[in-house]
């Protein structure tokens, strides 16, 4: 685990991220680290995907790359949010927004947090490795071993656990 403390400076980490290089080593930090849990409840409507996560306070961690714009909610919880171009915001529930197609975050939970976000799905699939083929780009870190990615991902799949529920750390 690193240890941020209770991150009271956020200053320090907004440097951090200044170039895409910088968030990918930071990324890599993170998934050298030990993994959260983060639940996630999905619902389907037709032509509709809901994706519901639940975080627990503490927990930093970088999101995937999203393929598409989308609304998201947050529903319950208190979180920072680094975005590029946007810095460190703070996000209260309930608020609501929209994500824009290539945005990849920095997100620490200051409590428990629900977070929800839409999706169109013209074909209704429900298949978990469509639905993330197609909203998420390819992961593409100069940073991470391809080979200790696929043995995380292995142990993974061995204890039944869907790697989309897993965030990158939690710091307390």
């Amino acid at each position: 685990m690193i240890d941020f403390g209770t991150i009271v400076d956020m200053e320090l980490l907004i440097e951090e991220f200044s170039t895409q290089d910088r968030l990918n080593q930071f990324d890599s930090m993170l998934i050298a680290s030990p993994q959260v849990e983060c639940p996630l409840e999905e619902q389907f409507t037709p032509g509709l995907y809901i994706r519901e996560r639940f975080v627990p306070a503490g927990t930093l961690f970088t999101t995937y790359t999203w393929k598409e714009t989308h609304p998201f909610r947050c529903i319950i919880g208190e979180l920072l949010i680094w975005e590029s171009g946007k810095g460190w915001q703070l996000f209260e529930a309930p608020c609501k927004g929209i994500t824009k197609k290539g945005t990849k975050r920095v997100v620490y939970a200051i409590t428990d947090v629900i977070w929800e976000t839409l999706h169109a799905n013209p074909t209704n699939t429900k298949d978990p490795k469509l639905l993330h083929d197609m909203l998420f780009k390819s992961y593409d870190n100069p940073y991470v071993d391809e080979a200790k990615l696929l043995e995380i991902n292995k142990v993974r799949e061995r204890k039944g656990i869907d790697p989309s529920t897993l965030s990158k750390n939690k710091v307390i």
